[in-house]
């Protein structure tokens, strides 16, 4: 006799009608649209923590002469004053790509190594 709980999920469960040989077409795949790139949910290294800490009161000051600059009317001045808050923020988003690229560069190291895990299994 069968359980109640077996007969709640019976043959029109989703679940019985996935057979062990079929695989999910889309296991592993992103979109970067919708999605942010799997290795993002991987820690920040200290080293690259570091330099993001280090960066954004640079960052902070950019804002600021963003700020500035809207208010200012047009002309050489506005002009330094772009380049200034340019200037200013760059550190911070050059820190912020090289973070990126090293957690994408650990990412391929961790699927590298469950490659290998599978392999030897």
């Amino acid at each position: 006799m069968s359980s109640p709980f077996q007969q709640q999920f019976s043959a029109k469960s989703p679940l019985n009608q996935i057979s062990p040989t079929s695989k999910p077409g889309n296991v592993g795949y992103y979109d970067p649209e919708y999605e942010a790139h799997p290795s993002e949910k991987l820690p920040t290294r200290r080293e690259n923590q570091a330099e993001l800490d280090a960066a954004k009161f640079g960052l902070s000051q950019g804002k600021q002469a963003r700020k500035d600059m809207i208010k200012m009317k047009s002309g050489p001045g506005k002009t330094a004053k772009a380049k200034e808050a340019y200037d200013l923020s760059k550190p911070y988003f050059d820190a912020e790509a090289k973070t990126r690229k090293q957690k994408r560069k650990d990412y391929d190291t961790v699927l590298d190594a469950g490659e290998t895990i599978a392999k030897s299994m």
